[in-house]
């Protein structure tokens, strides 16, 4: 034997003894108790010869006894041992039993436990790696008894089909744990030995001999990565202990057999031999021994004194940061949900080649059983791939494609299919992130149509299967009802780098009411974020996909009688938008989910029961569900199993007391044969005319051709279902009809006969209000007897003009005053005036719409707003009455409480107390407290002593009962107000769009003003028991300076705890507090107590003492 291969097999005993020497010490450790489970390697060890013929770009996906090939190729002790002790800085963190390799930095992917899946998964890497220049192979190794899994033979019939290099390698130890094997393998029939399998050749390796290991390894690994073609190996071992320390292998098999195997077929004895027969002395080979135990030994220690892991309450990736969603206009929707996924796909296939599609039947000309897919294999052949019939090789081979940087796409042809692939879901794809600590990661998107509500479907071409497959913790579960919103998904989905399963429903996929625009690249919608598609005030209805229309409609139907039902779209199973549907239910006390799935344990009652855990009040809840039972497929019974219209409107009108009756006409029953437009599959929405076989006055036999259509998938033709005279055609050729409506009427004697139905129809419902029950809720509400500890402030947002103008820029030519010279008597540097596209709206509405987002609320869950202001556009409609307009969503009506308050610069203050007032009698609600003024445009610049002085902005300031998370946060307590009436002229501020200017006498405000304002703060923190030197911070009026400072020294107020930040925005009346306090707040620690005071025309005045505290944490 010559030098380099003993150097070789001299180099592989290392590895192999390190195995050996680690199956002892866990051993050894499992019998202190210090350890739970291992699996020995013995017997396995000479796998590790692999490691000579691999390369650094080859994977490997092991076999859970290849820990000697694992220490070969460059997995530490460390490694190994910490998972044996299931460390923190395990490979695993803990998470998974030990002995199964993981590496990414070696292209070692993750064992899975259920044995065989591995099999796909490397096949899909080799897809994967194909075209690569250093003709990469795979090696995937299985037990015996792991090749009567389906998925190991349909592994290897995908690499035979596709001439993939993979080493499919056999470790037979004649053991299927306690089953013998022999006889009963692919390759070991009871009768025969076979020597080929799907046309590959078998080669047989005696694992513990390496002569004949090393030559035969070499060869096909070789031959593999020349020919690119699949190997098979079988490599013969013995299992020289029980299966795992759970198991007594003398239980069964015989002493004389366990006896055999140690003396003759152990791999590390008969390579000692082999190489002390070739010159290498047992004093070398114990120099290696004691040397690896040594460094074993360290390691060892090391593990069993190592930190346990901390627990983790999550199996997903974060989210990225998430973008703003996409908002379409109505006039530029042109995508049906089917189109929209479609250039979705496109969009995505364009934009990166590691995009792969896999499924079956989605190549051109067919495109998809939907048409999904269509034209995409003629613009990316190489990106998207027909797959076998087998939907654990699409989910496995799509494991393995994510597993090398791919981003595949894994068509179901429907959401029944999914079962039959669900170890992948649950085991794999939607574990793998978890249980390798964020090593690997596999975000395949699944994408499978769903649902019924269509003929032409049966139990298994109707299921959505959500909740199912919301019990896999570690993927996204989405479900759109909606063109924008399946575009949206799908483009947030690959921005995720999350494994998901995308189901879309199968009757809304052609629904030309639910449309989007062609900018799909700019479609996004968060994950996990749900959609108010209704607002309302009386009921909250939850729900997704295919019932999402007829809760909308419901929602329609009720607010045509006065009643306003809020209808959510989840969208997003799981993870679902708790947050979006807890607010709603806090505002309505009423909910019901809607979904098609099975009742028992589904989607509905974890809603139902995580909001009824969070409400501190009761709410009154329902579910509108299919019973536990198959869907079938007589449409007239599908209907009656279903959600329906007619079981939601009755439902809701149960809830809301109200009465409901049904006016249901059918012309059928007089005679008249409505024949209506039908389409080639259950997902068509439409059909177009192309020819009409018929005149009016015809008569027509029963079967007689009528018409021609071409549906979205076929062209087909419709017959006469009875005999009689065409009576009327009610279209024409070339006009699209939507399926389901009238196509033409025949008249006929022959009424008996029976015709399937098509849709739903149970007539319109006549809802009538029971209005002394609503009084009687709302005499109930405002009776409640009110129990409020604290009310708070949580966030304030501002908005200025856009115009920033400085004292220089404001100064006319032949104005006495300079820049200096203003900043001396007003101490103002600064201001802000709105330009020409800006008013006192928009600035209110923008500050609202921050403080909204800031929060993240809608406007559909404030309780009121009341906003301050001298400068609305018109006395009626008030100005919060014009901000609720335009915060309003188009569909649904939002009510709550929304008046102004007219107290010019202490209108803040007047307002924090109305707010405060409100919420003592209504806890639950929330108040958005408005500050817009935009005095630039009633300025005289003609008169130097008002025309330095005012800005223009707006504020929202969020109070409620709830110590919510921002950056305000603090306790307001109830504010005191004043007022007294003076001559209009002392200080005047005219009517918007009059041709009047601002008045003001300077002196007479100036002295009023400071004596009312120390008065009043006096007053507040007499109220709260304290004096105005206990305050840390005084926060005045910012009318000028010099009023800032007559204060301040006629109280002696350090200069420092005086708030002064006139010369940044000038006076911008009663928007000067709350600016300020955005400005103060944030830094504060909490306990701090600040006075606000405020002087305006009238004159009002009004003060309040508020208190930092410290806002929750979410």
């Amino acid at each position: 034997m010559n030098s380099d291969k003993i150097k070789k097999y001299q180099e592989t005993y290392q590895y192999m003894v390190a195995s050996r020497y680690t199956d002892h010490l866990q051993a050894e450790a499992s019998k202190r108790g210090e350890v739970f489970f291992y699996i020995p390697s013995s017997g396995h060890e000479l796998t590790a010869l692999f490691s000579h013929y691999l390369k650094p770009y080859d994977w490997l996906h092991l076999h859970y006894r290849d820990r000697a090939l694992a220490y070969a190729r460059g997995v530490t002790y460390e490694t190994v041992f910490n998972g044996l002790f299931s460390r923190e800085n395990s490979n695993s963190a803990g998470r998974r039993m030990p002995a199964f390799p993981c590496d990414k930095s070696l292209n070692i992917m993750s064992t899975p436990t259920l044995v065989g899946s591995n099999s796909l998964q490397a096949v899909g890497v080799a897809h994967a790696i194909k075209e690569e220049n250093e003709s990469p192979i795979v090696l995937v190794s299985v037990g015996d008894g792991s090749t009567q899994q389906g998925d190991f033979y349909e592994a290897i019939a995908e690499a035979v089909r596709s001439n993939l290099r993979v080493i499919f390698l056999i470790e037979d130890n004649r053991f299927a744990l306690s089953t013998p094997t022999k006889g009963n393998t692919f390759y070991s029939l009871p009768n025969i030995e076979i020597e080929e399998f799907y046309g590959i050749k078998i080669k047989r390796i005696n694992g513990s001999d390496a002569i004949d290991a090393d030559e035969k390894i070499s060869e096909s690994i070789n031959e593999s990565r020349l020919n690119n073609k699949p190997q098979i190996l079988i490599f013969n071992v013995e299992r020289l202990e029980s299966h795992t320390n759970a198991d007594d292998q003398t239980v069964y098999r015989s002493k004389e057999d366990l006896s055999n195997s140690l003396k003759n077929l152990d791999p590390c004895s008969n390579l000692r031999n082999l190489l002390i027969n070739n010159g290498i002395s047992e004093k070398t080979l114990n120099d290696i021994e004691t040397k690896i135990q040594k460094e074993i030994d360290l390691a060892f220690q090391l593990a069993r004194n190592g930190n346990p892991p901390k627990p983790t309450f999550t199996a997903k990736r974060p989210l990225p940061i998430p973008k703003v969603e996409h908002e379409v206009k109505n006039d530029q929707r042109s995508l049906t949900m089917l189109a929209a996924m479609r250039e979705t796909l496109r969009f995505q296939l364009k934009t990166s080649n590691e995009v792969i599609l896999l499924g079956q039947d989605i190549e051109d000309p067919k495109g998809d059983v939907f048409g999904l897919t269509r034209t995409l294999s003629t613009e990316f052949p190489k990106q998207v791939r027909n797959s076998a019939l087998a939907e654990n090789t699409i989910l496995g081979v799509s494991t393995g494609l994510a597993l090398a940087g791919k981003k595949p796409i894994a068509f179901m042809q429907f959401s029944d299919f999914l079962p039959v692939a669900f170890n992948h879901l649950l085991s794999e794809i939607g574990a793998m992130y978890w249980r390798t600590n964020g090593q690997w990661n596999a975000p395949v998107n699944v994408i499978a149509i769903a649902g019924g509500y269509r003929p032409g479907l049966g139990p298994y071409h109707a299921q959505t299967f959500e909740s199912i497959c919301a019990h896999i913790p570690g993927i996204d579960v989405i479900m759109p009802s909606t063109a924008e919103d399946a575009a949206g998904l799908m483009n947030a989905i690959s921005e995720s780098n999350r494994p998901s399963i995308f189901l879309f429903p199968k009757s809304l996929i052609n629904d030309r009411s639910r449309m989007t625009s062609s900018d799909i690249n700019n479609h996004y919608v968060p994950i996990g974020k749900a959609k108010i598609s209704r607002t309302g005030q009386d009921l909250t209805i939850v729900s997704w996909g295919s019932t999402m229309p007829l809760c909308e409609k419901a929602g329609d139907e009720f607010y045509d009688v006065g009643i306003n039902i809020e209808v959510i779209d989840l969208r997003t199973i799981f993870p679902w938008d708790v947050d979006c549907i807890l607010n709603s239910v806090k505002k309505t006390k009423k909910l019901i989910v809607v979904h098609e799935d099975n009742q028992t344990c589904g989607m509905g009652a974890e809603i139902i029961s995580k909001i009824s855990e969070l409400t501190n009040s009761s709410i009154i809840t329902k579910r509108i569900t299919r019973p536990d039972t198959y869907i079938p497929y007589d449409y007239s019974s599908q209907i009656e199993v279903l959600p329906s219209f007619k079981n939601i409107i009755e439902t809701c009108a149960t809830m809301l007391d109200a009465d409901v009756v049904w006016d249901k006409q059918d012309s059928d029953e007089t005679g008249e044969l409505n024949v209506k437009a039908i389409g080639s599959s259950p997902s068509d929405e439409t059909v177009n005319i192309t020819e009409f076989f018929v005149s009016e006055g015809d008569d027509v036999e029963d079967g007689q051709l009528l018409a021609s259509v071409e549906a979205d998938k076929a062209s087909m033709e419709i017959s006469a279902p009875s005999s009689g005279k065409i009576q009327k055609i009610n279209a024409d050729v070339g006009d699209q009809l939507k399926v389901g409506s009238s196509l033409l009427t025949i008249i006929t004697d022959n009424m008996s006969k029976s015709k399937p139905i098509t849709e739903e129809d149970s007539g319109n419902p006549v809802i009538t209000k029971n209005r002394s029950q609503h009084k009687k809720e709302i005499s109930n509400e405002n009776n409640q007897e009110t129990l409020v500890e604290s009310i708070y402030l949580s966030n304030i947002t501002k908005v200025l003009g856009s115009r920033h103008l400085s004292n220089d820029e404001i100064l006319s030519k032949n104005s006495d005053w300079d820049s200096e010279a203003i900043q001396k008597r007003t101490g103002i540097e600064n201001r802000y005036w709105i330009d020409k596209d800006e008013n006192v709206l928009t600035l209110a509405v923008s500050a609202t719409q921050k403080l909204l987002d800031k929060e993240g609320l809608d406007i559909s869950e404030i309780g009121a707003i009341i906003c301050s202001t001298g400068t609305p556009l018109s006395m009626t409609p008030s100005l919060a009455c014009r901000v609720l307009n335009e915060l309003s969503p188009e569909k649904g009506e939002v009510l709550m409480q929304a008046h102004d308050v007219n107290a010019a610069c202490s209108g803040y203050i007047y307002a924090l107390q109305s707010a405060f007032d409100f919420i003592s009698n209504a806890p639950n609600k929330k108040v958005i407290v408005i500050t817009a003024e935009t005095l630039s445009p009633m300025i005289n610049k003609n008169d130097p002593k008002t025309y330095p002085l005012f800005g223009d902005a707006a504020t929202a300031t969020l109070i409620s009962n709830e110590n919510r998370p921002g950056s305000i946060n603090v306790k307001l307590n109830r504010p005191v107000l004043s007022a007294t009436g003076v001559d209009p002229k002392v200080l005047y501020v005219p009517n918007l769009g009059s041709d009047e200017f601002i008045e003001m006498e300077g002196l007479t405000v100036f002295k009023l003003a400071v004596r009312k304002m120390i008065d009043m703060l006096d007053q507040a923190c007499l109220n709260q028991g304290i004096t105005v030197n206990d305050l840390n911070y005084i926060v005045p009026h910012q009318a000028n300076e010099r009023i800032i400072e007559a204060i301040r020294k006629t109280i002696h107020c350090p200069l420092d705890k005086m708030f002064n930040h006139i010369k940044k925005y000038g006076n911008t009346s009663s928007n000067t507090i709350p600016i300020a306090l955005e400005e103060l707040l944030p830094n504060l620690p909490s306990g701090n107590l600040i006075g606000l005071t405020a002087f305006g025309g009238g004159f009002t005045f009004g003060a309040a003492v508020i208190e930092k505290v410290e806002g929750d944490k979410k």
